[in-house]
């Protein structure tokens, strides 16, 4: 399933780069990127699916709840971390453009 959503991505990215803009208002361009917008509901449900797994991994493993529900926090917390840097390396390797409120944007998913 991952598979899937790394290939709908890179199409995705690849013909938003590759098209002319003369291109990009037909039918066939737009398809595409509407199946691209597909990859990243596809990456959170395998990380749902993952966290389901883990969780039912654990429980075999450690008997407290209080224990499995810290070690899922700690997970949780890293990948959003991971997010976040991401992010910020985004933002910080942009520097000419770089403005606090493009990120922001960025992050919200607003447009501006």
């Amino acid at each position: 399933m991952r598979g899937l959503a790394v290939v709908i991505m890179i199409q995705c990215h690849t013909f938003n780069s590759l098209t002319r803009l003369d291109l990009r208002e037909g039918g066939p361009y737009i398809l595409t990127q509407f199946v691209g917008g597909m990859a990243a509901p596809l990456f959170l449900l395998m990380a749902g699916m993952t966290s389901a797994f883990q969780m039912e991994s654990l429980e075999r493993k450690e008997s407290r709840a209080r224990r499995r529900w810290w070690i899922s926090l700690k997970r949780a917390g890293f990948i959003l971390g991971i997010a976040f840097t991401f992010r910020f390396t985004n933002w910080v390797f942009s520097v000419p453009h770089a403005s606090i409120r493009i990120a922001l944007a960025r992050v919200t998913s607003r447009r501006v």
